[in-house]
């Protein structure tokens, strides 16, 4: 999928998940073994810094009971933990120029870990600043 107007791409794996709902803000999917996965873009009104923004849950976010990862830099972060009996794994970046956020969060029981351990990784590798063929930011 990719979001022309939020600056960004990402290979959402059809085969496991369905579309449940979407706007032009994201969109919901499930797998028919219970994993969840949340795309969400919006625009950076408040000019916030991705850490400020994740702190607030403006970017998306959830509460962790236990954080297992954690790396943020300026453009991007990841962060992964337990949440309930679920593994929880956030990645999100900055996009436009910072003008944008873009995320997703994907939700799975650790009984399921062989397959969706491959799926972030594929999902983690595809994330990237949508862009013209000269390199240029895409973005409004």
């Amino acid at each position: 999928m990719s979001s022309l107007a939020n600056g960004y791409s990402l290979d959402v794996p059809r085969r496991l998940f369905r579309i449940v709902r979407g706007d032009r803000f994201g969109r919901a999917y499930e797998s028919e073994r219970g994993a969840t996965l949340t795309v969400m873009a919006g625009v950076n009104a408040l000019q916030q810094s991705l850490e400020s923004a994740m702190r607030q849950g403006t970017a998306g976010l959830p509460d962790l009971d236990r954080e297992t990862y954690r790396r943020i830099s300026r453009n991007s972060a990841v962060v992964s933990g337990i949440s309930g009996d679920s593994i929880v794994y956030y990645k999100a970046r900055a996009t436009c120029g910072g003008a944008n956020f873009a995320s997703f969060v994907l939700v799975y029981v650790p009984a399921e870990r062989g397959i969706y351990d491959a799926v972030v990784a594929r999902m983690s590798r595809s994330f990237d600043r949508a862009t013209l063929p000269d390199g240029r930011p895409l973005c409004p």
